[in-house]
């Protein structure tokens, strides 16, 4: 259930029915447990991500950094996959799938004493967000933990926005502890958030965005 006290069920004010109010800066985590709900493995790890966001992020968001998901067991720089808005007005919104920390940053040294954090980003400079309106956003990666290496994807409405490099470090899981963390430091409205078991092709994230009742549409 919802156990954080300023996240409430927004009635018919969502891209689809009902959507999630996130009112202020949540101190406190909305998760669910990532076991059961997103593909692990690790031969080849591949998924989709898929919510629609309704924000102003330079009015509505606080001082400080917002992760509107965030899938790991342990922190956003180990074995994570992510997306965010920067801290600070005008803010980016990035992609962010680190693997193992101890093999991409074994010193764990912060973002700005690392210029490889930055390399592993898909970062939009002005992406569009605005309130009053509802903006799609779809993460796709594959091939994680393979032999050659992964990659991942960042699509805004329906619009790829960047690709990530190759990535080749290990995703290891604890699937006990992994959960997907919903709305960290998020203020606004998200719906219709879903987790497909394969990274979707452009045409399929494009279905998906053009679904005229969500992802419920897909079900009989």
């Amino acid at each position: 259930g919802i156990h954080v006290s300023d996240v409430t069920i927004a009635r018919e004010a969502g891209r689809f029915g009902s959507a999630l109010r996130f009112g202020s800066r949540n101190t406190e985590a909305l998760f669910y447990k990532a076991q059961d709900n997103v593909p692990y493995s690790d031969a080849s790890m591949a998924g989709t991500v898929s919510f629609w966001l309704s924000l102003d992020p330079a009015v509505d968001l606080e001082p400080g950094f917002c992760d509107p998901v965030q899938i790991t067991d342990v922190a956003y720089n180990d074995s994570a996959v992510w997306v965010d808005f920067t801290s600070e007005n005008p803010r980016q919104f990035r992609l962010g799938v680190l693997g193992d920390l101890d093999l991409w940053n074994a010193d764990n040294l912060p973002p700005a004493e690392n210029p490889e954090f930055n390399d592993r980003l898909v970062v939009v400079q002005d992406p569009p967000f605005g309130s009053g309106q509802w903006t799609h956003v779809v993460i796709t990666y594959a091939d994680l933990n393979s032999a050659g290496g992964g990659s991942a994807r960042l699509y805004l409405d329906a619009e790829l926005q960047g690709t990530s490099g190759t990535i080749t470090e290990a995703f290891t899981w604890d699937l006990e502890k992994a959960a997907i963390r919903v709305g960290v430091n998020y203020v606004g409205l998200y719906d219709d958030l879903a987790i497909f078991n394969r990274a979707l092709s452009g045409e399929e994230v494009v279905a998906l965005h053009q679904l005229e009742t969500g992802v419920a549409g897909l079900y009989p």
